[in-house]
């Protein structure tokens, strides 16, 4: 079935539209996401910090009011997971519920790692121990946490290298070749030096011969003089008999008769 020209476009416009729509589900996804894991190392943070239970004073209400701005971002039915935390973490506050909901909704935004670092005073210890990830610390820059991530990453690579079983780059170095100069000693090239030890390691090659009476293999050392290695006397008798006996061998006229006269001769020799 083949479709007309306004049929395909209409076709590849739903197709587009499609794609957007799953595009910018995926980006409230990766969204949501990220507010849902802000939420829970929030929570992992006071929880650390003040047990199960938030306290009645000023720094659990400042937390309790930070809890709840998350959750107001994270959660689709914020009021009813504000109620549900409030009577689980904190029942002292159970009958503010209402208006700490109102406050968090006007005033919950989204906050970068730094700004979020400085509310909750998180610590470089309590974030490397918590392995808190969206939520940054006090005193600590992005670039300086970002050069600390970077040699962490080397030294598990280092590890892992070492687990594997290779050498440290000093070690390396001082049993390598460059550092020993083994050629120096023996009055050659380093070029020449490695041409021998592949020489050496590879040993002879086996070939086969060139002779056309005898095929066997035969070593490198041995490959030039075989190479060279004249004929037998049977060989060359045939060959040249092939050239007597041809009924085209004087057909180019005076050329055909010298070759005929030549191969002659030589037939005579060899059977001499």
């Amino acid at each position: 079935m083949t479709l007309s020209a306004a049929s395909l476009h209409r076709l590849i416009a739903i197709r587009y539209r499609v794609g957007a729509r799953d595009a910018k589900a995926r980006r409230r996804l990766r969204r949501l996401s990220i507010r849902n894991l802000r939420q829970f190392e929030v929570e992992k943070i006071y929880r650390d910090r003040f047990g199960k239970m938030l306290p009645d004073n000023k720094e659990g209400r400042d937390a309790l009011q930070v809890v709840v701005e998350c959750i107001s971002l994270a959660s689709s039915d914020d009021r009813k997971s504000i109620v549900g935390y409030v009577r689980a973490r904190a029942p002292w506050a159970i009958n503010e519920v209402d208006a700490i909901a109102e406050a968090a909704l006007l005033a919950a935004r989204w906050l970068s790692a730094d700004e979020m670092a400085w509310r909750v005073r998180l610590s470089v210890t309590d974030r490397s121990r918590l392995r808190i990830q969206t939520i940054g610390a006090v005193g600590v820059t992005v670039r300086q946490r970002k050069a600390a991530q970077k040699a962490k990453r080397r030294e598990r690579e280092a590890a892992r290298r070492k687990a594997a079983g290779a050498k440290p780059r000093a070690e390396y170095e001082r049993s390598s070749m460059s550092k020993k100069r083994p050629w120096e000693g023996e009055g050659i090239s380093r070029a020449q030096w490695y041409r021998n030890r592949k020489r050496d390691e590879t040993g002879p090659c086996p070939i086969l011969s060139s002779n056309i009476n005898r095929h066997a293999l035969v070593s490198r050392g041995d490959e030039l003089s075989a190479t060279r290695a004249a004929p037998s006397a049977s060989g060359r008798a045939l060959r040249y008999s092939r050239i007597v006996d041809s009924p085209h061998s004087d057909r180019n006229g005076p050329t055909g008769s010298s070759n005929f006269a030549g191969a002659e001769v030589d037939h005579r020799a060899v059977q001499q």
